[in-house]
């Protein structure tokens, strides 16, 4: 006996197309997913940018997988292809001091130009508030602004935030120094940056990625840590914070620090004397920007791969040796990846030999008297110190204990630079 369906032939044709639909899609389930990305460059490749001079110079960017991508510097020219996770990278090779040139990049049917570009030298300049700390808070500012007739030194302010894990973009752009400028530039990367394009006679490029009030354990990247022994009970002293943290008990201690400062604030004010710091509100240690590693992921990591003579920084200062093992680890580890010369000269200066910084109610009345704005907390913090030679002494809150006991709290105020080798 057989059986006949009333639809007939018409049924039959769309009983086959509903299993060949089913059939392609079950097999775009086991076909490799395409990455789609417009033409991107990352924000350190700019206008204005300075690029490495002497040395292969690395270009990279972003485009869809598969993507011819082809540009232009100068005289020379490039063609690479976005692998599957739609990353390109093309290699320029050494080029003498000079500019301006243009970097043009075309592909995935779109083009990027860059202009306004030098060829000269290039640092990366990182720190705390020694280095974070801007020309207008630095003492003569009106006749070292006047003076900064500078085209050729440009600063590339890095302005992402910390993050918890590394990220690759950059944020930021390049500032061409001049006197109606140079305020916002980094006073001692400024000041270095100065004397090295005097001196050598080519552009500088000054690439400024600080943040005022941080230790040392998160501007180094977590592979070069784990690394070193030294370090393990700092790292692990943050791992237990991070484990006992209560944040409604938190938020009690938050508001009731927050009453009692209320009251000496309102004090200070009648009393016409300095208004206390304000508590900061609870965070998980986890996503503290001084948790281990956390400011390198988000303001070191992006800039990875630009090509730089060298790395100039803070040489810190701690109650125990981890500073020091810290440095060390890093320049044999994947930090190293941040200087692409070795051998360069070092350099060690106080910052009370490049200016000599003025005290806090002193930066306060000029800053009033020329209707400039005060930094933040981060950056204000112990500048009253920077131009005496002492050590600058940030304040922890007691938020995380046992990272304290650890011997997190540090003293900075040497500047120097930080090979990585």
């Amino acid at each position: 006996m057989s059986t006949r369906f009333g639809c007939g032939s018409t049924c039959s044709r769309s009983l086959i197309v509903r299993a060949s639909l089913a059939m392609a899609m079950f097999g775009l389930m086991w076909l490799p997913t395409l990455v789609r990305a417009e033409l991107t460059l990352p924000a350190v490749f700019s206008d204005h940018m300075v690029l490495q001079r002497d040395k292969p110079v690395k270009i990279w960017g972003w485009a869809t997988a598969g993507k011819e991508v082809t540009g232009r510097f100068a005289s020379q020219q490039f063609a690479t292809e976005a692998d599957a996770e739609g990353r390109w990278t093309a290699i320029l090779e050494p080029m003498k001091a000079g500019g301006p040139f243009s970097l043009t990049v075309a592909g995935d049917g779109s083009t990027a130009k860059v202009e306004d570009v030098y060829v000269g030298e290039v640092w990366l300049c990182s720190g705390q508030s020694n280095m974070a700390m801007t020309v207008n808070r630095a003492a003569n500012f009106e006749q070292e602004a006047a003076a900064a007739k500078f085209p050729q030194i440009r600063m590339f302010k890095e302005s992402s935030a910390h993050a918890t894990e590394p990220q690759e973009k950059p944020a930021g752009s390049w500032t061409v120094c001049s006197p109606e400028t140079v305020a916002g530039f980094s006073a001692t990367a400024y000041f270095f940056g100065r004397e090295l394009h005097q001196e050598l006679g080519v552009p500088v490029g000054l690439v400024n990625s600080s943040v005022g009030g941080t230790s040392i354990e998160s501007w180094t990247s977590m592979p070069a840590q784990v690394n070193a022994p030294g370090v393990q009970p700092r790292l692990q002293a943050w791992r237990s914070d991070d484990e006992a943290f209560d944040a409604d008990a938190a938020q009690a201690r938050y508001e009731q620090a927050l009453k009692a400062w209320e009251k000496r604030r309102d004090a200070a004010k009648a009393a016409g004397t300095p208004i206390p710091r304000r508590p900061a509100q609870p965070t998980q240690p986890r996503q503290d920007r001084n948790y281990p590693s956390n400011l390198f992921n988000g303001k070191i990591n992006p800039l990875v791969g630009y090509t730089i003579r060298a790395r100039f920084g803070i040489k810190a200062r701690t109650t125990r040796d981890a500073a020091t093992l810290m440095f060390t680890s890093a320049a044999s580890h994947a930090d190293r990846r941040l200087a692409n010369a070795l051998g360069t000269r070092r350099f060690s200066v106080r910052l009370g030999s490049v200016a000599e910084f003025p005290s806090r109610a002193a930066r306060a009345e000029r800053d009033e008297r020329l209707g400039v704005g005060a930094g933040s907390d981060a950056e204000d913090v112990g500048c009253a110190t920077h131009g005496n030679g002492d050590h600058d002494r940030h304040r922890r809150s007691e938020r995380y204990p046992s990272a304290q006991q650890a011997g997190r709290r540090q003293t900075v105020g040497v500047v120097g630079v930080a090979r990585c080798v």
